[in-house]
């Protein structure tokens, strides 16, 4: 072991000298001792040795008892009060010392001015000669422990941080109501964050989280907490300008601060009056500044005393020192100051022992290679193996230290309980592990890292692996699931629900808890997973954002683990009997869980659907009085509106997450909202009927039934007639249709009729008002046709009116016009139902990773299309013929292409569209809808179970199930491959889809016709109502024949 500083005291070791200082580094005569020495630590006039075998030594000034012995000593003397104690533990303060066993017992002796001995504020003792245990601290299992000058700081193994001692500069981090603290005080704002690391200064203090987030506090008159000011911090601050470093260690001298990071960089920042920074110059710096003259070193530990640091470089086997040097400290040979580093002069080898001798050594010497140095005050030392020794090798700061951190799980962790757990008869220790680790936000935090040794944490990246999260969740079986339940909702969530996370590293156990099992276990809901929710509620915006952020990077698997949780727990509380469960509580966790359900929806849909997004519909919402819900919902709206300052109770509804609904919740709400409204319209005409009957002023009965009068060789323009004039209101109405001279009465049946013909009509290429797209086979509107936009309003109406009166037919717009619709922006995925070779190309283009783009492609912001019979040219930006597509705008290019075609250039006709549409569908229900669920309702489904159509057909005449014509029409319809049933639904129904609401609302009815003995008619369909007219067909082979040249040879409309 080698020295060199100031020695006036003693606190070298070195015996009895009239030397004040050592300016080189000198080898300690007692080799014996020093070769069990296995770290040491400096304070201003006294230095302690923690040797192997876990005893610990003292020497130098013994003014305060820091010592621990009855008087100074200029050798090292054991500490005998801990003598049967194994420390593993040992930092020194200004003039007190603080050690730690293997039991993570603290003791501490010395100066007690400021209660930095944390002895509580019984002892009135200002000086602690014999080491006393912190009893405060008994019960915590402390791993680390650091001292400032008058304070002192301890890490527990579940990973709580605890500061006492001198306060008057903020340094303990609990604020500035106290000037001192005499026993140890937790650092409450920092709880969650999993810490690897402690240091403490003069008058600050830091603490280093697993991914390098550095938080300063304390004292910063000199900038020494990095922070780019000079303000002092009595509460925990994060130093942003290193988060991004891979800060691996940091020490701290009395005013400058020295970090190191993953690749071997040092950063100084603080006081650089004495050149302590390193930086060439003798100025302060308030934010972090690399070390110029050690950058292209690997730099493996850093040390720092009052005024100046070292730095070990093991593969030059250099150690450079730099700040003070009055009084050697620099082991340069003088004592001078010095800004810059330079090589303190040791016999020293580079750590790959390749034998080289450096120039300070004489050709006999006994070189050496560094394996430690340590700092503090004004001296130092260095431990050194001899050439040859290759037992220890220079340690690495920058690794982690498993006996000094905090409890965590991993894969290799986990196992070795499983292990030890199975071959163990006594599970004590193993479970006692893993309850702390169950209660404490920090070693939660801190497990299932990546394998990487410091892994930075971005705000759109958790560093959780989430197989190894469900690997070991699936194998903690040491731990019965009621005491995890237990550690869990005792411990963990009343901490997550009190306080918001100090930083993005205490949010991964959001994404950790949904993977453990008894998230699903219904007789956890009340205790974990309803305050789990509260917590989630309870973050601040900034947090919510990160862990949307996160989800959003989940695999589907996990994301949909997640959802499962909520949506199971709202099953529960569905199914607990009120007497048992008060409502208005059942509403307040309903309304936790669903929120946090809608947060999740929200990711889901921002995040181009991770999983499907019928995912997050549940069928327990059937056992919901879905259309009291939507009343309620209408009515505590009002309310809300008139009494917007204060709290209205009981309104949870589940129309506000009108995403558990399925498809066919949504279309009763749709039929419910139409009901409500056809029947206010009814309300206010009776009301003003019986007004005018009242009134000496005749007032025309006003009809409580929208009805539309229609020829059938001008459908079209009767009906653009008659809908033009009618209000908003009116459109409300039951619907009722009249052909003219026509005596039908219309029960459903004329209502249909008058769809499918108008719409046959209109999309005849006659008008024009759409174009066919042969890549999609669907239709689109064509933005030169010459009609105007009432004719599109009317298509937009006659939409509307169809989906409010329960009738489907087969009009193939593409998907995108039901995202538009609902003012959704069209991207490049609905742009592949639309015209799926263009959106090939427009991929190729964005996925195109070689230089050579604009030579490729040759594009530009400029659209060339054909407009009748000549070229046209469209920028698509001012000037779009001059600028190119490169790799730079290529996004651009194609979004403002996408929103060419699917937005501008039929702007005027969509529009049209649009507000005929929302004239009668528009309102709260409309925005419940999916776009799939929306094109659902106007063209029907395809979710087939032909069973049910079986059950619910009926039978007229002499026709019944067990009839043989019957069962043959059966028989053949099941033989019926799957397109073929799609057309005989199209020829009875005039559409090959399903209603929304499913089968079982498309009854059909058969009944007997003549002409099937000789097999001289074919079945006919009466597509307006379901009704087939099948012929008594006497053989099994001749139904088959007839039907299906029925089916084959019937033809829809469309336009082709």
């Amino acid at each position: 072991m080698f020295c060199w500083g100031k020695c006036s005291e003693g606190q070298l070791g070195v015996g009895e000298t009239e030397q004040e200082f050592i300016s080189t580094p000198r080898l300690l005569e007692n080799l014996e001792f020093s070769s069990n020495v296995r770290e040491v630590s400096c304070g201003w006039n006294h230095t302690a040795f923690l040797c192997k075998d876990g005893t610990v030594y003292t020497c130098g000034s013994n003014e305060f008892g820091q010592l621990g012995q009855e008087k100074s000593h200029t050798n090292p003397e054991s500490v005998h009060a801990i003598e049967t104690f194994t420390i593993t533990k040992v930092t020194c303060g200004k003039a007190h010392t603080v050690a730690v066993s293997d039991q993570g017992l603290v003791f501490a002796w010395g100066d007690n001015s400021y209660g930095q001995i944390g002895l509580g504020s019984k002892v009135k003792e200002k000086v602690q000669t014999i080491p006393k245990m912190l009893k405060g601290l008994a019960k915590m299992s402390v791993v680390q422990i650091a001292c400032g000058c008058n304070h002192s700081m301890a890490l527990t193994i579940s990973g709580h941080l605890f500061c006492w001692g001198d306060n008057s500069s903020g340094q303990l981090g609990i604020g500035k109501t106290h000037s001192s603290m005499s026993e140890p005080a937790p650092v409450l704002s920092l709880n969650g964050v999993p810490f690897m690391l402690i240091s403490a200064g003069g008058a600050h203090s830091f603490a280093l989280s697993s991914s390098g987030a550095l938080f300063g506090w304390g004292k910063n008159e000199y900038g020494q907490l990095g922070v780019h000011d000079t303000t002092d911090r009595p509460l925990p601050t994060l130093l942003k300008s290193l988060r991004s470093q891979g800060v691996c260690y940091v020490s701290c001298g009395e005013k400058h601060t020295a970090v190191l990071t993953s690749d071997g960089g040092v950063f100084t920042f603080g006081c650089g009056t004495s050149g302590q920074l390193g930086h060439n110059s003798n100025h302060h710096e308030y934010t972090p500044r690399k070390v110029f003259e050690l950058m292209g070193s690997v730099v493996t530990q850093i040390a720092c005393g009052r005024a100046h640091t070292l730095a070990l470089v093991p593969s030059s086997g250099r150690v450079y020192t730099f700040g003070r040097g009055g009084d050697g400290q620099l082991g340069l040979g003088v004592t001078n100051n010095c800004n810059s580093p330079m090589t303190a002069k040791g016999p020293w080898l580079r750590s790959n022992n390749i034998k080289s001798m450096l120039p300070e050594a004489d050709g006999d010497s006994v070189v050496y290679t560094v394996r430690r140095i340590d700092a503090g005050g004004d001296h130092c030392f260095a431990m050194a193996s001899s050439y040859g020794d290759e037992t220890d090798g220079p340690e690495d700061m920058r690794l982690p230290r498993p006996s000094q951190s905090i409890l965590h799980l991993s894969v290799p962790v986990t196992m070795d309980l499983v292990k030890r757990a199975t071959i163990a008869s006594d599970l004590s220790d193993v479970s006692e592990k893993l309850e702390i680790i169950f209660s404490s936000l920090a070693c939660l935090n801190g497990s299932f890292l990546d394998n990487v040794v410091h892994p930075y944490v971005m705000p759109i990246h958790p560093c959780l692996i989430p197989l190894y999260v469900h690997f070991i969740h699936s194998h903690l079986t040491p731990l019965p699931p009621s005491q995890i339940v237990s550690c869990i909702s005792n411990f963990l969530l009343p901490a997550m629900v009190q306080q918001q996370p100090p930083d993005i590293e205490a949010l991964r156990v959001y994404l950790m808890l949904p993977e453990n099992g008894i998230m699903l276990d219904k007789e956890c809901f009340m205790e974990v997973v309803i305050p789990f929710a509260d917590s989630i509620l309870r973050l601040s915006p900034e947090a919510q954002k990160v862990l949307r952020r996160w989800w959003s990077t989940l695999p589907s698997t996990y994301f949909s683990r997640v959802i499962q949780v909520f949506q199971e727990c709202v099953k529960y509380l569905l199914t607990l009997p009120l007497p048992h469960f008060a409502n208005e509580e059942r509403q307040v966790y309903l309304g936790m869980c669903m929120v946090a359900l809608d947060n999740l929806h929200k990711v889901n849909n921002e995040s181009g659907d991770i999983v499907p997004f019928k995912q997050f519909t549940f069928p327990r919402t059937r056992e919901v009085d879905i259309r009291a819900d939507y009343f309620n919902w209408i009515q505590n709206q009002k309310i809300n509106l008139k009494h917007q300052h204060s709290v209205v109770k009981n309104t949870f509804s589940f129309c506000r997450f009108p995403f558990v609904f399925d498809a066919s919740a949504k279309t009763k709400l749709l039929q419910t909202d139409a009901v409500m409204q056809m029947q206010s319209a009814v309300d206010e005409v009776n009301r003003r009927n019986v007004q005018s009957l009242l009134s000496f002023v005749p007032v025309n009965p006003v009809n409580p039934c929208l009805v539309i009068k229609v020829r059938r060789d001008s459908i079209v323009q009767d009906t653009l007639t008659q809908i033009t004039t009618q209000s908003p209101y009116d459109l409300k109405k039951p619907l009722k249709v009249i052909f003219a001279n026509e005596e039908a009465v219309d029960a459903g049946g004329v209502k249909k009729e008058f769809f499918l013909l108008l719409l046959t009509e209109i999309l005849d290429p006659k008008y024009g008002m759409f174009t066919y797209l042969e890549d999609s086979q669907t239709i689109w509107f064509n933005d030169l046709t010459f009609e105007e936009s009432p004719m599109f309003l009317l298509i937009g109406v006659i939409c509307g009116l169809a989906i409010y009166n329960s009738t489907i037919f087969d009009l193939r717009f593409p998907p995108v016009l039901y995202k538009k619709l609902l003012r959704k922006k069209p991207n490049l995925d609905d742009f592949r139902g639309f015209q799926p070779s263009v959106a090939r190309n427009l991929q190729y283009l964005l996925d195109y990773s070689d230089d050579d783009l604009e030579d490729t492609f040759g594009l530009n912001f400029q659209i060339m299309r054909e407009k009748y019979g000549a070229l046209e040219y469209i920028d698509l930006v001012p000037g779009g013929g001059e600028v190119p597509v490169t790799q730079d705008n290529r996004e651009q290019y194609v979004e403002l292409y996408i929103d060419y075609y699917l937005s501008k250039a039929v702007d005027k006709q969509f529009e049209a569209f649009f507000t005929g549409f929302h004239r009668v569908c528009g309102g709260h229900v409309l925005e419940f809808f999916h776009p799939q669920e929306l094109m659902e309702m106007v063209v029907g489904c395809q979710e087939y179970d032909f069973e049910v159509l079986e059950k619910i057909t009926e039978y007229k005449g002499e026709y019944y199930r067990k009839h043989p014509v019957i069962a043959n029409f059966w028989t053949v319809f099941y033989e019926f491959p799957l397109s073929m049933k799609k057309k005989f639904l199209a020829f009875l129904t005039g559409s090959d889809r399903v209603p929304i609401l499913g089968m079982e609302s498309m009854k059909m009815i058969i009944q007997p016709v003549a002409g099937g003995e000789h097999g001289d008619h074919l079945p006919v369909a009466h597509t307006c109502f379901n009704l087939l007219d099948l012929p008594r067909y006497p053989t099994l082979e001749m139904m088959r024949t007839k039907l299906s040249q029925a089916v084959e040879f019937s033809k829809g409309f469309g336009l082709a």
